[in-house]
């Protein structure tokens, strides 16, 4: 028996062939959820992701083997940056009622300036279409989503282990209620159905959630 047959390799993954390619992750991720939110998840193409990353189409297939894998590989990256970055910057906010503020603005806005909030809206959209169709996909929103409510819910009990809310409602389920809520709101905003703006849209979050804990005039 040959040493080959004897010690099989493992398969090689989209991950390793990009390291071996010594190509830069992040920035072709990024570069492809560019294309996405311009272009929509049927209408982008390797042409518009190597033109827009600087890299060739082989290069592309080489690294993640087809497009719809391209795609989803994009999408989850970019909106697991997204959930960290919020984490990351409400993490730094040391007075609670600030940082639960910051975190219920940000389940409409996330952390960018308002056109790069639509952006992100267009991607998070593509992002919930692919799922539906994708299970690994689906299973990696769902975690997204319950990170999500985690995170509200861990700053809730903050502010009530510090004495700032007085509240018997349950944190998860107030939670749950307010991603639903900055979601629903941000899709309205990105199709300009409500007239709100992102900031008014964020306020809208801050008041339902101060009045849920029984603290209206919480954030001021």
């Amino acid at each position: 028996m040959s040493e080959a047959a004897r010690d099989p390799q493992p398969a090689e993954t989209s991950r390793s062939r990009r390291r071996r390619a010594g190509v830069n992750q992040d920035s072709v991720l990024d570069a492809v959820c560019e294309v996405i939110a311009e272009r929509g998840w049927e209408g982008t193409r390797y042409t518009d992701v190597a033109q827009r990353a600087n890299i060739a189409i082989g290069s592309l297939q080489y690294q993640f083997g087809n497009r719809e894998r391209m795609m989803a590989a994009a999408l989850g990256h970019r909106t697991r940056q997204i959930l960290d970055e919020v984490s990351r910057e409400a993490e730094a906010i040391e007075d609670p009622v600030d940082r639960l503020a910051w975190i219920a603005s940000c389940l409409v806005s996330g952390v960018a300036s308002d056109e790069a909030a639509g952006t992100e809206w267009f991607i998070w959209t593509e992002y919930w279409r692919a799922a539906l169709r994708d299970d690994n996909l689906r299973a990696e929103a769902a975690r997204n989503y319950r990170e999500w409510v985690a995170l509200v819910a861990r700053g809730i009990e903050d502010c009530v282990t510090a004495g700032l809310v007085t509240s018997d409602l349950d944190a998860a389920e107030v939670a749950t209620s307010l991603v639903a809520l900055g979601d629903g709101l941000g899709v309205q905003v990105s199709l300009d159905a409500s007239g709100l703006t992102w900031a008014q849209a964020g306020a809208v979050v801050r008041n339902s959630l101060a009045r849920a804990l029984g603290h209206p005039d919480l954030f001021g």
